[in-house]
């Protein structure tokens, strides 16, 4: 059989045709935004293990690693600073 406009089971093949795809349609969305709900709580919860793990272990933020590297650098540069002064002081006799 045939489906043309010129049949009157045409109008009810579309009609049905319309409701299964906004079905898909309203599926589809419904699906999607679970996924990325799904994501965000499983991003949520690594974030939080891993803050948790770094805690427990000791260590340190990016932040605070470099504000000791700073410190150790400085003290470097003094203590070089500080031997080559005293290497160039004329020693008494």
């Amino acid at each position: 059989m045939v489906i043309s406009p010129c049949n009157s089971n045409y109008n009810v093949y579309m009609s049905h045709n319309k409701n299964f795809l906004d079905d898909i349609n309203k599926i589809a969305g419904t699906a999607f935004s679970s996924a990325i709900q799904a994501k965000d709580s499983l991003m949520d919860f690594i974030k939080q293990h891993i803050d948790s793990l770094m805690t427990s272990k000791d260590l340190v933020s990016r932040e605070e690693f470099e504000a000791l590297k700073e410190v150790v650098m400085h003290g470097q540069k003094k203590k070089v600073n500080t031997a080559d002064t005293n290497s160039k002081k004329p020693k008494s006799k």
